[in-house]
């Protein structure tokens, strides 16, 4: 079976010389603008949400919230390993 990935519309305004710089790179790629730019979204939005799990992280680890243990140790390695700890 076939699960949609939920998406939003969203309409922009782009600079002319912004646009084609983004045509030529899309056609480098063998792309369309359209595609080039969700996929420079969604690159840069991972990039800002393993940002936040690592400040996150981070900030648990100094703080020790009550002494309190919310992962065990597979937990923790896995969880550090996928932000890079």
């Amino acid at each position: 079976m076939y699960t949609a990935i939920q998406t939003k519309r969203k309409l922009i305004d782009v600079q002319e010389d912004t646009l084609r710089v983004l045509s030529v790179k899309a056609a480098m790629e063998g792309t369309n603008v359209k595609n080039l730019i969700e996929q420079m979204i969604m690159n840069e939005a991972e990039k800002i949400e393993e940002a936040i799990e690592f400040k996150l992280y981070t900030s648990l680890l100094q703080s020790d919230p009550e002494g309190k243990v919310y992962l065990d140790k597979a937990e923790t390695l896995t969880f550090e390993k996928r932000i890079g700890v």
